[in-house]
Order: C-alpha cells, then sequence, then structure tokens
C-alpha cells in the first residue's frame, strides 16, 4: 500500500504493465496506459523516466499504427541516448526505427537507420573492447608488482640464509 504512494514506483509498474500488454497485442490496453503513464509523468516529472516514458509512447504509437509519430518518438529516444553515449542501446533503437521505416516503405532511410545501429553496435564493442583491455592491463601491472614483491622476498631469504650459514 505504501509503494503505490511512491510516484517512482507507480510509473515503473504502469511501465511494466504497459510491456506485458504490448507484448499480448492488447490494443486498447496499451492506449489505456499509455494515457496513464502520460499524466502520471506529467504530474510527477521524473527526469530518469524521460527515456522509458518516451519510449512507451513509440510502442503504444507502433501498435496503433501510427508510425509517423513513433519515428518522431524514437527520434527523441535516440537523441538522448546519443547524449549519454549509450551505444548499445542506441544500436537497438536504430534497430527498431529501421524497421518500422521499412514496414512504412522508406527503405532509403531504412537503410541509413541500420547503418546506424551498425555503427552504435561496433562503436559499443570497441567500447567494451577498450575496458576489457584497460582492466586485463591494470590487473597485469598488479600482477607485475605482486611478483616483483615475491622476488624480493625470496632474494632476502636467500641472502639471509646464506649469511646465516657463513656465520655458523
Amino acid at each position: 500500500k505504501h509503494d503505490l504512494l511512491n510516484p517512482v514506483f507507480r510509473m515503473k509498474y504502469f511501465l511494466y504493465r504497459l510491456n506485458i500488454y504490448y507484448d499480448k497485442k492488447d490494443r486498447r490496453m496499451v492506449t489505456m496506459l499509455n494515457d496513464s503513464v502520460t499524466y502520471y509523468n506529467n504530474m510527477y516529472a521524473d527526469a530518469n523516466q524521460k527515456v522509458p516514458v518516451l519510449y512507451t509512447h513509440f510502442r503504444a504509437c507502433k501498435i496503433n499504427g501510427d508510425k509517423a509519430q513513433a519515428i518522431i518518438y524514437m527520434d527523441s529516444v535516440i537523441r538522448i541516448k546519443k547524449q549519454e553515449a549509450d551505444n548499445a542501446s542506441l544500436a537497438e533503437m536504430y534497430r527498431e526505427k529501421a524497421e518500422l521505416q521499412k514496414q512504412d516503405g522508406h527503405y532509403r532511410e531504412a537503410c541509413l537507420s541500420y547503418a546506424s545501429s551498425a555503427q552504435a553496435n561496433d562503436s559499443a564493442q570497441t567500447a567494451t573492447s577498450i575496458r576489457q583491455l584497460n582492466r586485463l592491463t591494470k590487473q597485469m601491472r598488479l600482477d607485475e608488482l605482486k611478483m616483483q614483491t615475491v622476488r624480493s622476498e625470496m632474494t632476502a631469504w636467500i641472502v639471509g640464509t646464506a649469511a646465516l650459514l657463513t656465520i655458523i
């Protein structure tokens, strides 16, 4: 009962329900819940929910056949994802936009969207590879430092043992 008073939880709840009805292709419920999402977003205006709300509007327009408005919403989501430099999500968004453009018969725009999707996917993979390379390089340096410490300890033991044997 307390969670229903939390506007962020309420918004996530509506988005979750809307996605379930979207997967079921229930156009009436998708439209109704999309209106609720819009109402709560206007009421609470949570900046963190901007992308999910726009994506929800995209999906609602898509299921209702309003492809021109759906593309406008997707362009807004793409603009935000570009600012965030979220290339992995950006690739998926471009792919969805391309599918919609292809269905609508805009093949030239669909090709451009597919190309942008491939470019964003490559950028995401490059960024991931660079992160992995940096992590492995850092780990290698730490391993080298550990090995130097072990070598210096071993040298100290050998010198200490040799000195002790010399004294004896």
